[in-house]
Protein backbone atom coordinates (compact mmCIF):
# COMPACT_ATOMS: atom_id res chain seq x y z
CA UNK A 1 0.00 0.00 0.00
CA UNK A 2 2.80 2.38 1.10
CA UNK A 3 4.34 1.74 -2.12
CA UNK A 4 1.71 2.24 -4.71
CA UNK A 5 0.75 5.81 -2.62
CA UNK A 6 3.94 6.91 -3.21
CA UNK A 7 4.07 5.85 -6.60
CA UNK A 8 0.68 7.66 -7.43
CA UNK A 9 1.03 10.76 -5.37
CA UNK A 10 3.60 12.87 -7.31
CA UNK A 11 0.59 12.62 -10.31
CA UNK A 12 -1.41 14.72 -8.19
CA UNK A 13 0.74 17.16 -8.40
CA UNK A 14 2.08 16.98 -11.67
CA UNK A 15 -1.67 17.06 -13.04
CA UNK A 16 -2.71 20.18 -10.56
CA UNK A 17 0.48 22.22 -12.09
CA UNK A 18 -0.37 21.66 -15.52
CA UNK A 19 -3.39 24.45 -15.49
CA UNK A 20 -0.57 27.26 -13.82
CA UNK A 21 3.02 26.42 -15.10
CA UNK A 22 4.50 28.44 -17.95
CA UNK A 23 7.33 27.13 -19.93
CA UNK A 24 9.24 24.52 -21.05
CA UNK A 25 10.90 23.56 -17.68
CA UNK A 26 7.78 23.82 -15.69
CA UNK A 27 6.27 21.40 -18.07
CA UNK A 28 8.95 18.73 -18.01
CA UNK A 29 8.98 18.39 -14.33
CA UNK A 30 5.35 18.20 -14.56
CA UNK A 31 5.34 15.53 -16.97
CA UNK A 32 8.24 13.72 -14.70
CA UNK A 33 6.13 13.57 -11.89
CA UNK A 34 3.07 12.30 -14.02
CA UNK A 35 4.52 10.11 -15.42
CA UNK A 36 5.84 8.16 -11.95
CA UNK A 37 2.30 6.55 -11.79
CA UNK A 38 3.23 4.52 -15.05
CA UNK A 39 4.89 1.93 -12.35
CA UNK A 40 1.85 1.50 -10.71
CA UNK A 41 0.55 -1.48 -13.08
CA UNK A 42 3.54 -3.82 -11.81
CA UNK A 43 2.72 -3.12 -8.13
CA UNK A 44 -0.94 -3.11 -8.13
CA UNK A 45 -1.07 -6.46 -10.04
CA UNK A 46 1.52 -8.03 -7.17
CA UNK A 47 -0.79 -6.93 -4.53
CA UNK A 48 -4.23 -7.78 -6.35
CA UNK A 49 -2.26 -11.09 -6.90
CA UNK A 50 -1.94 -12.07 -3.51
CA UNK A 51 -4.91 -10.53 -2.58
CA UNK A 52 -7.00 -13.43 -4.22
CA UNK A 53 -7.17 -16.70 -3.32
CA UNK A 54 -5.39 -19.48 -5.23
CA UNK A 55 -7.97 -20.42 -7.03
CA UNK A 56 -9.03 -17.25 -7.89
CA UNK A 57 -5.74 -15.78 -8.57
CA UNK A 58 -5.83 -16.27 -12.87
CA UNK A 59 -10.15 -15.35 -12.94
CA UNK A 60 -9.73 -12.92 -10.35
CA UNK A 61 -6.76 -11.07 -12.06
CA UNK A 62 -7.74 -11.71 -15.53
CA UNK A 63 -11.40 -9.48 -14.79
CA UNK A 64 -9.34 -7.11 -13.08
CA UNK A 65 -6.91 -6.22 -16.15
CA UNK A 66 -9.87 -6.35 -18.50
CA UNK A 67 -11.78 -3.78 -16.24
CA UNK A 68 -9.10 -1.51 -15.82
CA UNK A 69 -7.85 -1.76 -20.15
CA UNK A 70 -11.22 -0.75 -20.99
CA UNK A 71 -11.09 2.18 -18.29
CA UNK A 72 -8.25 3.46 -19.31
CA UNK A 73 -9.33 2.94 -23.32
CA UNK A 74 -11.84 5.26 -22.39
CA UNK A 75 -9.74 8.20 -20.88
CA UNK A 76 -8.25 9.66 -23.74
CA UNK A 77 -11.70 10.05 -25.87
CA UNK A 78 -13.32 11.80 -22.41
CA UNK A 79 -10.34 14.01 -22.03
CA UNK A 80 -10.83 14.71 -25.71
CA UNK A 81 -14.20 15.57 -25.31
CA UNK A 82 -13.62 17.92 -22.65
CA UNK A 83 -11.00 19.66 -24.08
CA UNK A 84 -12.58 19.89 -27.03
CA UNK A 85 -14.93 22.12 -25.49
CA UNK A 86 -11.98 24.33 -24.00
CA UNK A 87 -11.97 22.82 -20.71
CA UNK A 88 -8.44 21.64 -20.61
CA UNK A 89 -7.53 23.53 -17.24
CA UNK A 90 -10.60 21.94 -15.32
CA UNK A 91 -9.46 18.30 -17.04
CA UNK A 92 -6.21 18.35 -15.53
CA UNK A 93 -7.65 19.59 -12.26
CA UNK A 94 -10.21 16.69 -12.81
CA UNK A 95 -7.45 14.24 -12.74
CA UNK A 96 -5.47 15.52 -10.02
CA UNK A 97 -8.85 15.08 -8.19
CA UNK A 98 -9.22 11.52 -9.54
CA UNK A 99 -5.98 10.81 -8.48
CA UNK A 100 -6.53 12.08 -5.04
CA UNK A 101 -9.53 9.70 -4.84
CA UNK A 102 -7.46 6.49 -5.93
CA UNK A 103 -5.18 7.62 -3.17
CA UNK A 104 -8.03 7.56 -0.32
CA UNK A 105 -9.17 3.90 -1.62
CA UNK A 106 -5.63 3.10 -1.67
CA UNK A 107 -5.99 3.73 2.37
CA UNK A 108 -8.94 1.82 2.33
CA UNK A 109 -7.55 -1.57 1.05
CA UNK A 110 -6.95 -4.27 3.43
CA UNK A 111 -3.29 -5.08 4.58
CA UNK A 112 -2.33 -8.41 3.31
CA UNK A 113 -0.52 -11.08 5.08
Amino acid sequence: KKTLAAILAPSVFGFGLLPVIDGIWPLVISTGLISIMLGSGSVTHAFLADAFSAELQGTGLGVVRAVTASVAAVGPVAFGVVGDNGYFDEGYVGLAVIMCGILVLIAQMPELE
